[in-house]
Order: structure tokens, then sequence, then C-alpha cells
């Protein structure tokens, strides 16, 4: 779990970061992939919770 609440905003920095320096969108092409790796990694996270607790019932 630790990997992909670094992996999500990690991979959004630098696929903002590219963004940023092909079209001279700094810094929101960063912030906006950031926030988006955040909430991908929040959302995968509950899923995965959500999953183990269904199956040990």
């Amino acid at each position: 779990m630790p990997f992909i609440l670094v992996g999500g905003p990690l991979l959004g920095y630098f696929a903002g970061n590219w963004l940023d320096h092909r079209y001279s969108w700094d810094p929101y092409g960063k912030l906006f992939l950031i926030l988006f790796g955040v909430a991908a990694a929040i959302r995968e996270i509950v899923q995965i919770i959500r999953r183990v607790l269904n199956s040990e019932k």
C-alpha cells in the first residue's frame, strides 16, 4: 500500500512536468496531475480495504 500512495502522485509529478515543459502550462500540469494521482491512490486503497473486509465475512 505505501507504493500505491507514493506511486500515484510521483507518476502525476513526472507526467505533469512533461506537460508543463511541452505546453508551457507551468505549474498547472504538475499540480493537477499530482492531485489526480493522490485521488487515484486513495481510491485504490479504499477498494483494497473493501475487498479485504468483504473476504473476511
